[in-house]
């Protein structure tokens, strides 16, 4: 909880301990107390965001963005607000090309997160001002999809744009996200499964081109390995010949303890095509 102190002269200060145990002051100046409440008051609310790991409501990220330059950079120093965006950066475009400066993830996500972007792009433009994009605009983007890509497709790319405007948020770039109640739906096109069965599987290793994708192929449909991630993620040292085993890696889990990797049984058909591989 934070605490409002009047200091000798009629000045306020306000303390808070951070998640850390860590002790702040942010000294307020000359203000009456109920103007000291009500700081105090968004304040609290931006220290649980934080405490938590969620996101700032929308009355909060408005009170934010509206706060002057001076008591902005008081939050910032305490460490409960990101460093504002100059204004010039203040696009869809200048906002995305932050937002992947920043990022630090794999690859093939980077590629996704980039599809993303393209149609955001396609759709208003580079130059569009970020606080102009409504929810209402938001719903249309997301219409303006369906003729040409499916569910799935469309619900990952409503959850990478609500991802790059909470991040904007978090800058102070704009006070609310726009994206957040987009309707998603699910990542799962039901139309497109198709079960391989073994028959089919061992018909596709024999017209394969070569070992590699012999190896491929076993691997994601007996090995059950994910596929790229972790079909491309294994090497000859995983194979324990001696004791029938295959080490995986698991680029998508590797963030839970214990779900980094995992051991499965050398199976015949893995064990045959990667001997002769």
């Amino acid at each position: 909880m934070a605490s409002i102190s009047r200091d000798k002269g009629g000045t306020k200060r306000i303390t808070f301990t951070d998640s850390n145990g860590k002790r702040h002051t942010i000294r307020m100046g000359k203000i009456n107390v109920k103007a000291a409440e009500a700081f105090v008051a968004r304040l609290e609310r931006l220290i649980a965001s934080v405490r938590t790991g969620t996101s700032i409501d929308a009355q909060t990220a408005q009170w934010l963005s509206e706060l002057p330059e001076g008591e902005y950079a008081k939050l910032v120093k305490v460490e409960l607000a990101e460093p504002r965006i100059p204004t010039q950066m203040q696009t869809l475009g200048g906002m995305l090309d932050e937002y992947f400066k920043t990022i630090n993830v794999k690859d093939a996500t980077r590629v996704r997160y980039a599809q993303t972007q393209r149609r955001l792009i396609k759709y208003f433009g580079k130059d569009h001002p970020l606080e102009s994009i409504t929810p209402r605009d938001a719903d249309k983007w997301r219409s303006a999809l369906e003729p040409d890509y499916s569910n799935a497709t469309i619900s990952r790319d409503v959850g990478a744009a609500r991802m790059f405007f909470k991040q904007a948020v978090r800058w102070g770039m704009i006070p609310s996200n726009s994206f957040e109640g987009v309707r998603a739906g699910s990542q799962v096109n039901r139309e497109r499964l198709f079960y391989v069965y073994p028959e089919i599987a061992h018909k596709l290793i024999e017209s394969a081109p070569d070992s590699d994708w012999r190896c491929i192929i076993v691997l994601a449909r007996f090995g059950g390995l994910r596929c790229p991630s972790e079909v491309l993620g294994v090497k000859w040292s995983d194979v324990n010949w001696a004791e029938n085993r295959l080490l995986v890696r698991s680029p998508k889990t590797e963030r839970h303890i214990g779900k980094a990797e995992r051991i499965i049984p050398l199976f015949p058909e893995l064990r045959s095509v990667l001997m002769d591989a």
